[in-house]
């Protein structure tokens, strides 16, 4: 009964939508409690390259649709039409709605897409884990493929965003039919230098150059979009936006997806920041990186549990509740 209780409170949270971050709420969603104790609440993100068969897969296990997520006009770095909840400051995007309503607790975990940094850039925006693979549902996301505002053709990936590994490590299980395993020998590279991140092919090529010698690369990236705004259109016009785009702190992550890299963030307790694990899209790759996320992982924030996480408060009754 607590359950039912607390989802309860998810869906009014949705319908109430705070933050702008819910396009559509579905709330027979409630009714899958009539079959089954484990029910997840699933968003997703408000874009035509999700195939309902995804959805179909995740809610056959008890992931059950929630909410349509908002997202980026476009498909740009910067949602300017929702706002961080912590810092105040605009939403990193694409995915932005679907990585808020995780963090806000409407929901469990969260489907979006990332062309150049859409799923992980948000989800450690609010210190939230992401994972994305082109080995997801790739043949239906061939139909979708497009060009970055510097020219780059690529295909988006599908990726989950959660607060919680085990979670994502689910979906990945059901999507990809692999586990986490122990490996004897991982080789694993750490970037220690400074790269030119405003040039997204250079950035590719050092991506590429390390993953073809080695089995995981691990970037930290600290203070994701809180000093500046990594978007390419806002930095493109003079050295001073451009100086402001890179103190974005967008590293690597932008161009995973381009390289057709698989990627897990994991959030740090540092504000809007946390590693990214880089691997090569094969199976046996993504097994060795993720055997080994588990190393990298912190507990979560509590001052920001405990206010984020009581949905409660926004119900407070205010003046009605006053003591006569």
């Amino acid at each position: 009964m607590n359950k039912i209780i607390t989802y309860a409170k998810k869906t009014m949270l949705a319908i109430k939508n705070p933050y702008g971050s819910v396009v559509r709420v579905f709330p027979n969603a409630l009714n899958a409690f009539e079959n089954s104790e484990n029910v997840l609440f699933l968003g997703v993100k408000d874009h035509s390259s999700i195939p309902h068969k995804l959805v179909h897969l995740l809610e056959s296990n008890n992931m059950i649709l929630h909410t349509i997520d908002s997202c980026s006009l476009g498909g740009r770095a910067i949602d300017y039409r929702l706002f961080h909840p912590i810092h105040g400051g605009y939403m990193t995007g694409s995915s932005s709605g679907t990585a808020l309503n995780v963090f806000l607790g409407i929901n469990d975990i969260g489907v979006g897409t990332d062309g150049g940094g859409s799923v992980l850039a948000p989800a450690l925006s609010l210190n939230l884990f992401g994972f994305i693979s082109p080995l997801i549902e790739w043949e239906y996301m061939e139909g979708f493929r497009k060009q970055s505002t510097d020219g780059i053709s690529f295909v988006p990936s599908i990726g989950f965003i959660s607060k919680d590994l085990q979670l994502i490590l689910d979906a990945i299980s059901l999507t990809l039919q692999t586990d986490p395993k122990n490996h004897n020998r991982i080789d694993i590279f750490e970037v220690n230098k400074e790269i030119n991140y405003n040039d997204r092919k250079t950035c590719m090529n050092y991506l590429q150059e390390q993953l073809s010698k080695y089995d995981v690369v691990v970037e930290y990236n600290r203070n994701i979009d809180v000093f500046g705004k990594g978007d390419s259109i806002y930095g493109h016009y003079d050295l001073r936006t451009q100086e402001e785009q890179k103190k974005s702190n967008k590293g690597l992550l932008r161009v995973a997806n381009m390289v057709g890299a698989t990627a897990l963030a994991i959030p740090s307790n540092e504000l809007s920041s946390g590693y990214v694990l880089f691997c090569k899209s094969d199976l046996a790759s993504i097994r060795k990186m993720l055997s080994i996320a588990p190393k990298y992982c912190q507990k979560e924030d509590e001052m920001t549990k405990k206010y984020f996480g009581n949905i409660d408060m926004y119900f407070d009754e205010g003046y009605f509740n006053r003591k006569v």
